[in-house]
């Protein structure tokens, strides 16, 4: 995607990308599952909508999102992509 901006745009800075933008990225990739392709896109999905759907709350959005990313990354660790996958045979599955 970063190579498809910089083409588009024409130019390509670290300025471009704000913190609030980083973290917002971070979180798509935590809540999605790292190491995993679909992961990624599955949490882009989550996080994107229910930013957009919290977009009335105004600055309490990034509280409730801040809080829903830590509830999300503590009861899944893997990630929503962990409730797709079998467990490995070193890891043990909590019931």
């Amino acid at each position: 995607m970063g190579a498809y901006y910089a083409h588009f745009y024409s130019v390509l800075s670290f300025r471009m990308v704000s913190m609030a933008l980083f973290g917002m990225l971070m979180v798509m990739m935590l809540v999605g599952g790292l190491g995993q392709f679909p992961g990624a896109i599955l949490g882009a999905f989550f996080i994107v909508t229910a930013s957009e759907l919290m977009n009335p709350l105004g600055a309490y959005r990034d509280v409730i999102m801040g809080a829903l990313a830590v509830i999300l990354v503590l009861a899944l660790p893997n990630g929503v992509m962990g409730l797709f996958l079998k467990p490995s045979a070193g890891e043990v599955e909590n019931d």
